[in-house]
């Protein structure tokens, strides 16, 4: 995760496998960053589901078949500072993965929460994303939000 004057990036690989008996049509992965101020409002998976699907082609994805496209994410200066608490401020990752199985569209989305390791000895637990400090990528981890992952 890398911060310069406007905001930062962070590239994320995501592996979608159809684990149906049916191919999946059109399969659409989608990503997002959003940072969030805790107890104001969290972005929960009715936003997501709200989200505009990307114009991007999607793919034909038979049983057992997988792909893995990677996505650049991009959050702003400005949106991490309208969230953050002194300098720290929570991240969330949203996947969402949209096909069509015969007639029927469907959707998946897992939440993750965006952490990095601590820099100083005697924590052992993750912290918050830092403004304007970079993350190595062996110190960068996304937890599974407390959220379920949505399917239909």
């Amino acid at each position: 995760m890398v911060w310069n004057q406007t905001g930062c990036e962070l590239i994320i690989k995501t592996n979608v496998k159809n684990i149906g008996t049916v191919p999946a049509q059109d399969v659409v992965v989608d990503a997002k960053i959003v940072a969030i101020k805790r107890g104001v409002r969290d972005y929960t998976i009715s936003d997501a589901i709200d989200e505009p699907p990307s114009k991007a082609m999607g793919q034909l994805l038979f049983p057992n078949a997988e792909f893995a496209p990677n996505r650049k994410l991009k959050l702003t200066r400005q949106e991490a500072n309208d969230v953050a608490v002194g300098k720290e401020v929570t991240i969330y990752v949203v996947v969402m993965v949209r096909y069509r199985s015969g007639p029927r569209s469907a959707r998946t989305i897992r939440f993750y929460d965006l952490k990095k390791m601590p820099d100083e000895p005697g924590i052992d637990y993750l912290v918050p994303v830092t403004i304007g400090y970079n993350v190595p990528k062996d110190t960068l981890f996304l937890n599974h939000h407390w959220m379920p992952s949505y399917a239909d």
